[in-house]
């Protein structure tokens, strides 16, 4: 069986990791050594995508968006967009494109990563995952893989029980996926198992950074 393996590094942004910020999910940063490991010499990868939320200032998902007190954290609205209706939980104004936020965390190993990949730039959808948008369009991360022949996907990434649960469940449909455990953070305790039982269900496998199938990342002859 043929072995192409890429890895997805999924939102590793300002906005979500670091204190002080936006959205930033207390103790995130502590899986940034673990991704900048995969992100090493000794990885074998056929490719990294870093996806990257980057929203306009009145996106659809922003609490600030709907009205001029707008809605309290955690609303679910159902948003009509190019002929689909779907629910939309509202969150604090993140990862604003041109903000220091969206930016990637600045001990991120960006020079090892291949491609970014934007998401959630349409006012009117959201994207979770890197493949596909709230509304089923297609963000292109399919293509750039299948161009590359890729038939293994490893991701890490915040957070876990969001944008790495939606990337990793559409990862499942093509390719052989894997979460590596090391390198995801959730965003609560309670939404981490309910999400690694979506996993268990999906039968993507959930491993650590010791397994072997990343040895055999390293050991490999591209």
């Amino acid at each position: 069986m043929s072995f192409h393996p890429a890895l997805i590094v999924v939102d590793v942004q300002n906005d979500f990791v670091t204190p002080g910020f936006a959205g930033h999910i207390p103790g995130a940063t502590k899986v940034i050594p673990f991704i900048n490991q995969l992100l090493g010499e000794d990885y074998k990868w056929d490719y990294i995508v870093a996806t990257k939320d980057l929203h306009p200032a009145d996106h659809v998902s922003f609490r600030a968006s709907h009205g001029p007190k707008g809605m309290p954290k955690g609303t679910v609205l159902d948003i009509n967009a190019y002929g689909k209706t779907y629910k939309q939980q509202l969150w604090s104004t993140h990862c604003v494109e041109g903000t220091v936020g969206a930016e990637f965390h600045p001990e991120l190993k960006m020079d090892k990563v291949d491609y970014i990949l934007p998401k959630g730039m349409d006012t009117l959808v959201e994207s979770y995952s890197g493949f596909y948008d709230a509304v089923g369009r297609d963000n292109g991360l399919k293509k750039i893989l299948d161009d590359r022949n890729i038939t293994h996907v490893f991701v890490v990434g915040v957070a876990g029980d969001m944008c790495v649960r939606d990337t990793a469940l559409h990862a499942k449909e093509y390719y052989d996926t894997y979460v590596v455990n090391d390198g995801i953070y959730m965003s609560t305790e309670e939404a981490g198992q309910l999400t690694l039982r979506d996993f268990d269900d999906a039968k993507i496998s959930v491993i650590t950074i010791n397994d072997p199938i990343l040895e055999a990342v390293k050991n490999r002859t591209k």
